[in-house]
Order: structure tokens, then sequence, then C-alpha cells
């Protein structure tokens, strides 16, 4: 090897080795709070390609997600939790069985930004059921389509996801319908926000179900 090349082959390996990887897995903090492990079945990578002004990782999967949106959302949602069940929040005993709350009757508040990512894959599709709502690749149990009318027996019933969680990850559809619903699960640790008034208000979605998440 001449020197030129000697040269020029020692700027290619600086060069590899100063530049990181285009994309990184999620890193967090070692004081994080521990959260409920919900099991949606999801294996997805996740590689955030930004943080949200409020410092929340997001792997938008090559779509374009408005970091303010996210932030929005997540804000609602606490606050909502807050308002709710005050701060230190403490969930009333008889909320707690309905709600499937798996970690006690408090959460952490505020909600640890760092603590937690985002991802939206871009394999979701629109529902057979309903044309503008957007759903996961990923199966859900029948019984969730059956309660809400979409299908009326487990039988040939074709149920997905709209959000949920893998990990430390809220893994949702661009138009973050139901965003709130997997935050709650993930920051409470309670497993149906749906059952009493109380946290179904802040699990209310705002955002329409067909948006992409482009907009605030």
């Amino acid at each position: 090897m001449n020197l030129n090349n000697r040269f020029a082959f020692a700027a290619f390996l600086a060069a590899v080795f100063a530049c990181p990887p285009a994309s990184l897995d999620p890193a967090y903090p070692s004081d994080c709070p521990t959260y409920a492990n919900w099991d949606y079945g999801f294996h997805y990578q996740v590689h955030p390609g930004f943080k949200t002004p409020d410092g929340i990782q997001v792997d938008p999967t090559g779509q374009q997600i408005s970091p303010r949106l996210v932030d929005r959302l997540t804000r609602e949602t606490e606050r909502c939790l807050e308002e709710t069940f005050g701060n230190p929040p403490r969930i009333p005993d008889e909320l707690l069985g309905p709600s499937d709350c798996i970690k006690g009757d408090s959460f952490p508040l505020p909600f640890r930004r760092d603590c937690f990512a985002v991802k939206v894959p871009d394999n979701w599709s629109w529902a057979d059921a309903n044309p503008r709502q957007q759903v996961l690749a990923d199966k859900a149990p029948a019984g969730g389509c059956i309660d809400k009318g979409q299908c009326k027996t487990t039988e040939g019933c074709d149920c997905h996801w709209r959000a949920g969680v893998q990990g430390r990850v809220v893994v949702t559809t661009p138009s973050f319908y139901i965003y709130k619903d997997a935050l709650i699960r993930l920051m409470t640790g309670c497993g149906n926000p749906w059952a009493v008034p109380e946290f179904a208000r802040c699990a209310a979605p705002t955002t329409a179900p067909d948006s992409m998440g482009d907009q605030d």
C-alpha cells in the first residue's frame, strides 16, 4: 500500500468511527420508573428519528409526524390524570379492580418524557369495518371488536389494535386516535381506561380518526 493509499484508508476509518449510526435504539436514564409489562404481542424495531420539544423520543418510520402533536396529547393526558387523581395521585380503591390496575393506587407524576418513546409503524391500514379508522397490522382479541359492534362473533372477526404498549414504547397509528389510552396504561399500570368515567375522560381522543399525524 503506497503512502497516498494509506492516507486515504486512514481517512476512511476515521470517518466511519467518527460518525454515529443514523438511528439508535431508545436510550433511557437509569432512574426511570418501573412500568407495567403489558404484552400486546408487538415486535417492532424502534429507532427514534427525533425528540419532541418536551424530550419524547419518536420513531416515525419515515412518516411525517408532528413533534408538537405528540407533546400536546401527552400534556393533555397528564393534566387530565392530575386533575382527576391529584398530585401525588391516588386512585380510589373502588376503581382499581374495574380498571385492571396492577401497580397499586398511585403512579408517578409528572410523566418522565425521557423514560418512554413513541413508535408510529408504517404498516398500518384502514379498517374494513370503518374506512375512516386506522389500525395497526397486529391482531387484537376479538372481544374488543365485538364490544364495539364491529363483529358479532369471534369467528371471522378480523380485529386489530389501534395503539398499544411495547416495553416502554407507545405504539400508535399516525392519527394518534387511541394514543392516550395506551399512554395511560403505560404510565398508570391500569389496563382498562374505559371501565370507569374517571379514566375514560382522560383517554378520550382529541384527534380525528383519519388524521395523519402531521398537524399539531
